[in-house]
Order: C-alpha cells, then sequence, then structure tokens
C-alpha cells in the first residue's frame, strides 16, 4: 500500500519512518519479534527531540553522535591530544576549544558544546554508562591555562577514576609506538540492544562514523592493543593522585 519510493527512501535513510511502517517491515523481512519490538520503540524515540536538539550551534553529525551516545551501554575512548570531553571540568573544556578547532570557533559555539560535555557527563557520574579511557601519558603534562586548571582537572580524573562504573588507564611514556598514536576515537557499545556497535572519529577533515562490522573490529583491536600497553587502573589512579598537589 506504499510506492517502490516511499520503501527505497526509507531503507536508505532519506527519509523518517513511522512505527507503523517498522512493523510492517519488519514483517515483510520476517525480522525476530525482539529485534522487531526494539526497531519499533526506537521510531518512537525518534519522534521526540533530544535535549541537545536545543543547542542550535551544533552541527549534524555532532547531534547524531551525541544521540548514539546518549543510547550507548558503554564506551570505550582514545585519547591522545587532550583529557577525555567527557571527564572535563568547564575550564578545560573551554581552553581545548579554543585552542584546536579549526576555523576557531564563535563564543556561542564554545558556550555550547561546554555546556553540552558537562550534560552528557551527567550519565557517567550517574552511574548509567560504563566507561573506559586509555589516556597517553603526555596528556597530562600538555599545559591548558594555568596550573591551577590543570591541577583542578587532574583531581577530577582521580576522583572519577574511583566511579564504578569508571575505568582511567594511563599509556606511559615508556610504553612505546601504540595504536593510539593514530587519533582518538570513541568506541560506542549497545549490550542488551539491538545495535550495532559504533566508532566515531572527529579530525580537521571531519567527523565519521564507521559501522561496518569489519572495520568496527580494526579499532577495537587497537584498543585492546593500546589498552595492553597501559598501566592498570589502580596504578594509572595512583599516578593522577602523585601529579595532583596536596
Amino acid at each position: 500500500m506504499c510506492s517502490q519510493a516511499k520503501v527505497s527512501r526509507m531503507e536508505t535513510a532519506g527519509r523518517g519512518i513511522q512505527p507503523r511502517d517498522v512493523r510492517d517491515l519488519c514483517r515483510l523481512y520476517t525480522v525476530e519479534d525482539t529485534v522487531r519490538d526494539e526497531l519499533i520503540r526506537m521510531a518512537n524515540d525518534a519522534k521526540r527531540p533530544g535535549w541537545w536538539q536545543q543547542y542550535g550551534t551544533l552541527d549534524e553529525q555532532a547531534a547524531t553522535y551525541i544521540g548514539l551516545e546518549s543510547a550507548a551501554t558503554a564506551i570505550n575512548m582514545l585519547e591522545v591530544e587532550g583529557d577525555s570531553r567527557l571527564l572535563q571540568i568547564p575550564e578545560y573544556s573551554r581552553l581545548l576549544l579554543a585552542g584546536i578547532a579549526t576555523p576557531p570557533l564563535e563564543a556561542e559555539e564554545i558556550d555550547d558544546a561546554v555546556e553540552t560535555r558537562q550534560r552528557r557527563r551527567e550519565r557517567i557520574v550517574s552511574g548509567e554508562v560504563e566507561i573506559s579511557v586509555l589516556l597517553d601519558e603526555t596528556v597530562l603534562d600538555r599545559a591548558f591555562g594555568d596550573a591551577d586548571i590543570l591541577s583542578r582537572q587532574l583531581k577530577e580524573l582521580a576522583e572519577l577514576a574511583t566511579l564504578p562504573n569508571v575505568s582511567i588507564r594511563l599509556i606511559p611514556l615508556d610504553a612505546g609506538p601504540h595504536p593510539g598514536v593514530h587519533g582518538s576515537f570513541a568506541h560506542l557499545i549497545f549490550r542488551g540492544r539491538e545495535l550495532a556497535d559504533v566508532i566515531y572519529l572527529e579530525g580537521l577533515w571531519g567527523n565519521t562514523f564507521v559501522e561496518r562490522p569489519s572495520e568496527v573490529e580494526r579499532f577495537r583491536q587497537a584498543y585492546k592493543a593500546s589498552e595492553n600497553q597501559s598501566w592498570q587502573p589502580e596504578r594509572s589512579l595512583q599516578n593522577l593522585l602523585d601529579r595532583c598537589p596536596d
């Protein structure tokens, strides 16, 4: 009872999709009931605007990522240029955003980015999502602002590292080459949901989503290899505490 063009646009994400269309397509494709129910739930959720959509300066890719991140049950992040964006104090985020963005961000864009990061971090503090972060040790010595900001950022990392759903591991300077030197990335995991893992990359060339299973696996292996060269969480936490002023 609809045209082939409509079905094609739904399959290729060229148009929105109604829950009833999801139901009918799942019947046509003989999708299992559990998968169908999850997809119908997602279609219903898609009609409700996310909190991040109130920020007009976010581009489409950033908004899409925040939506995916909000649905993830676990996140693995490898960071080589700065502390994880989800673990930053506002002052540290502001300095980092002002210093690395090309072209430079407007003041409103920085304000929105800092505020959304703080809201995204609420899921971590509340324990809603598991997060594992690998930080290159050089990040801790890179000066962003004055000594007070760096000190407070280190204390923030040390405090977050004590949460049961947070793992922070440092890759020491003497670890030698590791896959993380290619750049930072986030691995979004959706355990218990009929959603495939997603890799998210940010760079001067733009932001990229990696979804093909074989390519996602390459990043998973890269994360694991870098993790094997990192300190255990306990030693990493002690290193953070040793760097914090009394």
